[in-house]
């Protein structure tokens, strides 16, 4: 895979050198691929992905200790007398030492963290840290399989029933099952209890499973967390580890397998799989969060609260919100990543594919926020969802068949779309107002004003998914109020490809609804987007999977000189050089309906 990746950014250097951001787009692109190859299978909503743990191979300092299976507790934790419980290495280190785990499978929660360490595995091999047990003694009673004595316990109303979907009514219950790795469903009564279901019952102390147990390994959840890190441990590293079957509580705020309560901290390249309700939470400035894989959690991979500062670079959000909590609402937290109240984020080179809600959700008097070359894929709501947010760069990105808009911005200011590719989503640009305002001065004078305008739509390719109702853009307007042309201030060198069905533009002038029949309609009427075209059919085909790019004829398509991108958005495209041609052959198999694994 890293040979394919420099030939083909090769190959689109040596065609034109004006198209940086092309290569930009090619790697987001790759990293899609890698999913697949990750996983075996692409991330759908809803699927059970089997986790793997990544490959690393960290330098291993002098004075490091050492945890193994074959260890002992009583050691002192040397390479050849290595720990057996990480937590009994975490508790010996003095601070700013290295922890080294061997491979294996690791059940405990770990102490909380107040110094400085770094927890990291062994070159080349897999380490999981589970938050179940494997349990045996099974008893046949019916068509059901009982387990006496069943004395772990978790809270069993700590969940706000306005988070719960009627459909999913039993979210908030943090215990898990797994039979050989895949998860059973719980019930809430013995009656209830059939073939991929569980039931526990807290008054006997017994747990119910109703898929045959025998020779099968039977893992359940008794652990809460995994760590929490306290300011003390500011700057600890945590990383090339694999987490699961955590159960922390679904109270708002809260549910994190891993919490990052201290600044500086690092999270590389570990696998978090499978918490009860959110796999990291970060509520601390200048975290780096990269490499990482966050895989089927039950609400969300990442949550991140006052974490000023954030870079969240190269991950996987897949499959995330598996207990179905509920994707909108008062309280909803549901998503790939969420992060709130934060200033300065960089959010780049990610993958957000098949999470039963948003994938990326921006939300709450977040500003300063960079998204760039990172792909959103059939997610079960938006692909990016920015709201009651201000002063966002969304640029270079691909937001491809998402359930809703492959970018949605609500109640936002100040956020400029550049050089994006939005195809196959039910609405390709959706922006929102309704009448929540802001009464925060300090966070009015940042821009937070939660009133939609000052939006910039520009260099972006949109094609809807070919529904009845798809739309190219909708800008609309619940407190009726403001006129589409004050939320979207400007939109314009954009191209657009219609598909059969759902080629529409919605535009609301405070209650009066208009309704454009396309592109034309929509520039005719508005006299909006004049430089913006219209792709044919034929100049799809014609691009679709050519090597090269005519850009005299894509320069030809525009009726004036495109105006120039912002050197801060070039700059966190990563791009440079001329920006004279706004389409190229590598979108064309995205629009005119290629394979997912592309």
């Amino acid at each position: 895979m890293q040979k394919i990746r420099h030939s083909i950014i090769a190959v689109f250097r040596n065609v034109t050198n004006s198209l940086p951001w092309i290569c930009c787009i090619v790697i987001a692109a790759i990293l899609a691929c890698q999913t697949w190859n990750l996983f075996g299978a692409s991330a759908q909503a809803g699927s059970f992905l089997q986790p793997m743990v990544k490959d690393t191979n960290y330098a291993i300092p002098r004075a490091a200790l050492f945890v193994a299976p074959n260890g002992s507790d009583r050691n002192r934790g040397t390479r050849k007398r290595p720990f057996r419980t990480v937590s009994a290495a975490i508790n010996a280190a003095k601070p700013g030492s290295t922890i080294v785990i061997r491979a294996g499978t690791y059940r405990e929660s770990l102490p909380d963290l107040s110094k400085r360490l770094t927890l990291q595995a062994y070159p080349n091999e897999k380490v999981w840290l589970k938050g179940s047990i494997v349990v045996r003694g099974w008893v046949r009673e019916g068509r059901v399989w009982r387990k006496d004595d069943w004395r772990h316990s978790f809270c069993s109303d700590c969940f706000d029933v306005r988070n719960l979907d009627p459909e999913f009514p039993n979210a908030g219950l943090p215990e898990q099952v797994f039979v050989d790795g895949r998860p059973l469903k719980q019930v809430t009564s013995r009656s209830a209890v059939k073939r991929g279901t569980f039931f526990v019952d807290r008054v006997r102390r017994k747990l119910f499973v109703g898929t045959n147990p025998r020779g099968r390994t039977v893992e359940v959840s008794v652990h809460k967390t995994a760590l929490v890190i306290w300011q003390g441990g500011r700057g600890s590293v945590v990383r090339g580890l694999g987490f699961a079957h955590y159960s922390p509580v679904a109270q708002p705020g809260l549910g994190g397998a891993i919490k990052g309560n201290a600044a500086d901290l690092t999270f590389a390249d570990n696998t978090i799989a499978w918490s009860a309700v959110k796999g990291l939470s970060i509520f601390a400035p200048n975290a780096r969060v990269q490499g990482n894989t966050f895989v089927n959690n039950g609400m969300m991979g990442l949550s991140a609260w006052k974490a000023d500062g954030l870079v969240l670079r190269g991950n996987r959000f897949l499959a995330n919100n598996q207990e179905g909590f509920v994707q909108t609402g008062v309280i909803s937290e549901a998503a790939g990543a969420k992060l709130t109240s934060s200033r300065n984020l960089s959010i780049t080179d990610n993958v957000f594919e098949g999470n039963r809600a948003n994938g990326l959700w921006i939300d709450i008097d977040v500003s300063g926020v960079t998204i760039s070359r990172n792909v959103f894929k059939h997610n079960v709501r938006h692909g990016l969802f920015y709201e009651i947010s201000s002063h966002g760069i969304i640029a270079s990105n691909v937001m491809r068949k998402n359930k809703e808009a492959g970018i949605a911005l609500s109640n936002a200011t100040h956020v400029r779309v550049y050089h994006n590719t939005i195809v196959g989503n039910r609405y390709g640009l959706l922006i929102q107002d309704d009448d929540r305002v802001n009464r925060d001065a300090l966070e009015i004078a940042r821009g937070n004003t939660w009133v939609s305008g000052a939006t910039t739509f520009r260099r972006n390719i949109v094609s809807t998914g070919g529904q009845k109702d798809g739309l190219l853009f909708w800008v609309r307007d619940y407190s009726g109020v403001l006129k589409a042309r004050e939320m979207l201030t400007t939109s314009d060198d954009n191209a657009f490809y219609v598909p059969t069905l759902g080629g529409r533009i919605e535009w609301w002038d405070k209650r009066r609804v208009r309704k454009f029949d396309g592109l034309n309609d929509f520039q005719l009427h508005t006299r909006r987007d004049k430089n913006s075209v219209l792709l044919s059919k034929n100049l799809a085909i014609s691009l679709h999977g050519r090597a090269g790019l005519n850009r005299a004829t894509m320069r030809g398509e525009f009726a004036g000189r495109l105006q120039p991108v912002p050197r801060d958005v070039v700059a966190a495209i990563g791009g440079g050089g001329r920006w004279d041609v706004v389409v190229g052959a590598v979108f064309m198999p995205l629009i005119d309906g290629g394979s997912d694994r592309k």
